[in-house]
């Protein structure tokens, strides 16, 4: 791999890495969610994003190399702004890491970053879910 593909794959790792120790929800953005949606509708719509994500996470096992993320530039995008107003806060870290290094090229085991969102969304929904229930009480 040359000096530019490692430099890009490292980004991307240390960028991946840091998210992963923050904590996996905001609790404050939480119960202002449930706050204004209600618990049901708030659970429901995490839901639904469980299965975008999904669906961005088969498509994600697909690629080869970071460039090839340009097609799936505003389905990142989408999902990033979707975590955040969740407050799923580790997972947005993650898919905005993705977001942002679209552009550069570089080899990443995109099968092990697919496994890492589908684990960390399955995390995020329970997680949400027992803070939406603690909100709405």
């Amino acid at each position: 791999m040359d000096p530019k593909h490692q430099a890009a794959h490292a980004t991307l790792e240390a960028a991946i890495a840091e998210a992963t120790h923050l904590p996996v929800l905001d609790a404050l953005v939480v119960a202002q969610f449930v706050e204004l949606l209600g618990e049901k509708r708030a659970v429901f719509l995490v839901s639904e994003f469980t299965s975008e994500i999904e669906a961005l996470s088969t498509r994600l096992e697909n690629v080869l190399h970071l460039n090839e993320l340009t097609p799936m530039r505003s389905d990142l995008h989408q999902a990033s702004g979707a975590a955040a107003t969740f407050g799923l806060r580790r997972l947005r870290a993650i898919v905005l890491a993705l977001e942002q290094n679209f552009h550069s090229r570089g080899a990443v085991c995109f099968v092990e970053l697919a496994a890492l969102l589908r684990g960390l969304m399955q995390i995020s929904s329970v997680e949400f879910r027992a803070a939406a229930s603690n909100s709405a009480n």
